[in-house]
């Protein structure tokens, strides 16, 4: 595979670029903005490339917001964004489950952004926030769960960023899990997230891979890098993924989502992977995770849409 920089194109190239894709999905954070700072000439990219004629969708792994929560960050931080160009896995959950007429009770273990997004379709669900269970345990003795109640009418269960996952919820997800005809969801698989002070911290894949343990079951993902959204989202919606451009910061998820379907792939180094490990990916063989270019920031296509 050729580690191709796209700032090291010709003028021709680079307008042969832009011309060979109709749509743009975008990964948000490290791509977009950190935290509550956009990257440097973020918005105005993205309203530029809009003018040219490009959709755009905007697909983030963060299950901690809404749609409607992801439209009132993209317009405070200055750019322009409409709930059907939000892809959020929150959403993606919930739609999932309305799509294959799920009519039992589901067992979160989430942010309360999904069960908004859950209750938005009609479905109900138990677990959300703290379990305040606490199991028993004799000195030296095996670990007793005693009057631990699981409900009958559970058809599924889901597990997303959580920030009050604990020994009990676990316990309580893989008892669910034992029935075989029960769903096993993840909102996404990302095993780490790095922010702010050099700090890093278990990401949702973490988590999901400790119900996984436990229950033996591997659950289906509906973040990246999972097909699932060009699948039932972007292709229905008329778009031959071929002639759509994934920009991502991160390989393992955003561009081997995109290569999955053959989409033109774009990764910005301001955010996990940078170009020293593309050139480690490719010394080990790894191909699946080098993007078609690469990209110092999102703002480097203000150059190539002004030619």
């Amino acid at each position: 595979m050729v580690l191709t920089n796209l700032m090291s194109l010709s003028n021709v190239e680079k307008i042969k670029f832009l011309k060979s894709f109709d749509c743009f999905i975008c990964d948000c954070d490290g791509v977009l903005w950190h935290g509550r700072e956009p990257v440097s000439k973020a918005p105005e990219v993205l309203k530029n490339l809009v003018l040219m004629g490009k959709r755009r969708f905007y697909f983030s792994n963060n299950s901690a917001l809404t749609r409607k929560q992801y439209v009132e960050k993209f317009n405070t931080l200055g750019f322009d964004a409409e709930e059907n160009e939000v892809l959020s896995t929150a959403w993606l959950t919930a739609k999932y489950l309305k799509n294959i007429k799920f009519n039992k009770k589901v067992y979160l273990a989430g942010a309360i952004s999904i069960k908004e997004e859950l209750d938005a379709f009609g479905i109900e669900s138990i677990g959300v926030g703290p379990d305040n269970y606490e199991p028993k345990s004799s000195p030296g003795g095996p670990l007793v769960f005693k009057d631990v109640e699981l409900l009958p009418d559970i058809g599924a269960v889901v597990i997303g960023y959580d920030l009050f996952l604990s020994y009990p919820k676990i316990a309580k997800a893989c008892s669910y899990l034992n029935n075989p005809e029960c769903l096993f969801i993840a909102t996404n698989k990302d095993e780490k997230i790095p922010i702010a002070g050099g700090l890093t911290v278990p990401g949702t894949g973490t988590l999901v891979t400790a119900v996984e343990a436990c229950s033996e079951r591997k659950a289906e993902v509906m973040g990246k890098p999972s097909p699932f959204v060009i699948d039932n989202i972007l292709i229905p919606s008329g778009l031959d993924p071929k002639r759509c451009l994934m920009i991502g910061d991160r390989c393992n998820t955003d561009i081997v989502f995109g290569k999955q379907r053959d989409m033109i792939t774009l990764l910005v180094e301001t955010g996990v992977h940078k170009h020293s490990d593309l050139k480690k990916f490719k010394s080990s063989g790894m191909n699946h995770l080098i993007p078609s270019y690469y990209t110092s920031s999102l703002s480097d296509l203000l150059e190539i849409i002004s030619l």
